[in-house]
Order: C-alpha cells, then sequence, then structure tokens
C-alpha cells in the first residue's frame, strides 16, 4: 500500500501558517494523483494556542479533495513525526509498499534520513520551496538522536528514553 505523509511544520501566533499551507496543497495534489495511497497528516500541537497541525493540514487537503485522512497528532518533531506513524501504521495493520513524504525542500534531507531509519521501503518525496537557516544544525542534532536510539523495533524503550525527542 502507497502511503502519502504530509508533515506539519509549527503554526504561527494566529494558528495558520503559509510553510504548513502549501504543504497540505501540495498533498492534496498528490492524492488526486494517487487516490488509492493512505493518506496522513503528521503533526501534533507545537503552539499551545493552537490545534495540531496534522488537523490543519487535513482541513487543507480536505478544501481541495474528498479524501479520509489519518491524523498522527502526537509528534512535536521529524523524528516523531515517522515514530508515531509507525506506530499508527501498525494499529491500523497497514502492509506499507512505498511512502511518500510532503515536506519543505530544505526538510528532504533529514526527513528522508529518519524515515529511511524507520521504515525499510521506498521513500520518496515531494517538497515545496521554503528556507530556513537551521536546517543543517537540526540534521546533525537528529543524526546523533538516531544513532542513540539504536533499535528502532523496540518501541517501549524508545518512548521511555527518548520522549522527548519525540
Amino acid at each position: 500500500m502507497d502511503i502519502l505523509i504530509v508533515l506539519g511544520c509549527r503554526l504561527d501566533k494566529n494558528c495558520h501558517g503559509d510553510e504548513i499551507t502549501e504543504r497540505a496543497k501540495r498533498g492534496a495534489m498528490l492524492l488526486k494523483e494517487h487516490p488509492e495511497a493512505v493518506a496522513i497528516a503528521s503533526g501534533g500541537i507545537t503552539n499551545i494556542k493552537c490545534r495540531s497541525e496534522a488537523s490543519f493540514i487535513a482541513d487543507v487537503i480536505n478544501h481541495s479533495i474528498d479524501k479520509d485522512i489519518i491524523l498522527e497528532e502526537r509528534s512535536t518533531s521529524t523524528i516523531g513525526n515517522a515514530f508515531y506513524t509507525g506506530i499508527l501504521l501498525k494499529e491500523y495493520k497497514i502492509n506499507v509498499s512505498r511512502i511518500y513524504i510532503v515536506t519543505s525542500c530544505y526538510h528532504v534531507k533529514r526527513a528522508l534520513m529518519i524515515f529511511s531509519k524507520f521504515f525499510n521501503v521506498e521513500i520518496l518525496t515531494e517538497c515545496i520551496d521554503y528556507k530556513r537557516d537551521d536546517e543543517d544544525l537540526k540534521y546533525a542534532r537528529d543524526y546523533k538522536i538516531l544513532e542513540e536510539i539504536g533499535d528502532l523495533n523496540d518501541e517501549k524503550r524508545i518512548l521511555e528514553n527518548f520522549l522527548h525527542f519525540l
């Protein structure tokens, strides 16, 4: 089964965001091209005044296309996006053959590094053109975290020891 995951990013003080909106619109476009894909909106509450990023993404997508969307609303980082998406896919008993990740271009390298550690399937990316200056630092940080986590099949140990990264 093909999975299309739209990754969230922080909502602004008005509980909106151009970047997350563009990611969701690109996700809707891809879902029109791949209607058989399972859609997942991934992102928790990163602004305490706002709803989850996943809920925001799902609303934007559903303005363009009528599609059931699985909400992954627990993550607050890219590592969390991958980890909690994996848990949801197990809960829904979805056999993944390929993953499409929708994110920003500056984020592709890090998203691929992280998702490839959690999923042993083909991973494709679709990106929107945004730039952030701190991406290289985040890549180095997440690389180190993934080395520390080690065995990604031990969900209980990850939750007990690395919850603050998720």
